[in-house]
């Protein structure tokens, strides 16, 4: 065979071969995402009781605390955190949420929205925190940090479901395209206990009702700026900060009083600023009201209703993903189309006939 015909023969098979190992490589790293964004070292949320077998008319503190493993992050979204209680429990009060300080993030927007109280007081929380500075993006390096509490007094013995929206509770890695990067959220169930039931209680009657009256008291909690393991070991109200009891709001103090600010009055500016934000959080003392249907399989359905002078909360775009784009499948891409043309020339080519 000619050697010129052979050489064209073979020429387009080089850019086919090279485009396919750009394709293959593109396709490779995207599996990579992906088994990065489903693998084992992924950012957590967890949930914590103090104390951890609360009895009725006994305030409970729920601690909400995150661990980003060894990823920054650029922002936290929480929304629809569900508070269940069974039907005959109710709360001596509206659950509270308290943000705990983190240096490197600000609260964006926080609420907590109950149903009528009373009928079964579901309450939806909502936290979102965003980076102070788009910056400086924030990690915990691998340690358990809490971010908020809430606190509320069962009145009733019965169950307390503590609930995650998988859909509405998001995490974003810090400049990364891989979407949300939590890993799998777990939900907890208090079980709220009557006050003169003892923890070790064997059903037993007579004499022993004493002794197991004076077992109740046994239990105690540390109290503040004593030391602690978990937050299971402190008294309602605080939290175990560096093996130590502290106010979640202050966990720098050491006597749990966190200091206050008296505002000092400002000069009146002569001249109103023109710049102004594109978009300013807004919140509101009315109370929302919220709707509750049951169905048969113990599934509820949630409907919000806001109030007439409720203002509408604004979505922070900080957890947005950006769109995915991959250079590699553009190059090979490219590599196809070009050796498709080469492949085309080369059969106009070897058509035309050879000159005398």
């Amino acid at each position: 065979m000619n050697p010129r015909r052979l050489f064209l023969i073979l020429l387009p098979i080089i850019p086919v071969i090279i485009g396919l190992i750009l394709f293959l490589v593109a396709s490779s790293q995207n599996q990579d995402i992906r088994q990065r964004a489903s693998g084992t070292n992924q950012p957590i949320i967890t949930i914590s009781t103090s104390p951890s077998s609360p009895k009725a008319n006994q305030p409970v503190t729920i601690t909400l605390s995150l661990n980003t493993t060894t990823k920054s992050i650029s922002g936290l979204e929480m929304k629809n955190f569900l508070i269940i209680p069974d039907s005959n429990i109710s709360f001596a009060n509206t659950p509270t949420l308290t943000s705990i300080n983190i240096p490197e993030l600000e609260v964006f927007h926080s609420s907590v929205q109950q149903n009528s109280p009373t009928s079964d007081q579901i309450t939806a929380i909502t936290h979102i925190l965003t980076l102070k500075s788009t910056n400086t993006p924030y990690s915990t390096h691998n340690q358990l940090v809490p971010f908020a509490t809430i606190s509320f007094t069962p009145t009733a013995t019965g169950s307390v479901q503590l609930k995650f929206d998988v859909n509405n509770t998001i995490m974003t890695e810090y400049q990364s395209d891989t979407g949300n990067i939590l890993g799998s959220l777990d939900n907890l169930t208090l079980t709220i206990t009557n006050p003169d039931q003892d923890d070790n209680d064997d059903g037993n009657n007579g004499d022993n009702d004493d002794n197991d009256q004076d077992n109740t008291d046994e239990i105690t909690y540390a109290s503040c700026n004593q030391t602690c393991n978990s937050h299971y070991d402190c008294k309602a109200g605080l939290f175990c900060y560096q093996n130590t009891c502290r106010e979640p709001a202050c966990p720098s103090a050491s006597d749990c009083q966190c200091p206050t600010t008296t505002p000092t009055p400002t000069a009146t500016p002569t001249a109103t600023p023109t710049i102004t934000p594109t978009s300013t959080p807004t919140s509101t003392t009315t109370p929302e009201t919220l709707s509750l249907n049951y169905t048969n399989d113990q599934q509820f359905t949630i409907t919000l209703s806001p109030s007439p002078t409720a203002t509408s909360t604004p979505t922070p775009t900080v957890i947005s993903p950006p769109p995915d784009s991959n250079p590699n499948l553009k190059v090979a891409l490219i590599a196809a189309s070009a050796s498709f043309i080469v492949l085309l020339l080369t059969y106009l080519s070897l058509k035309r006939p050879p000159s005398a």
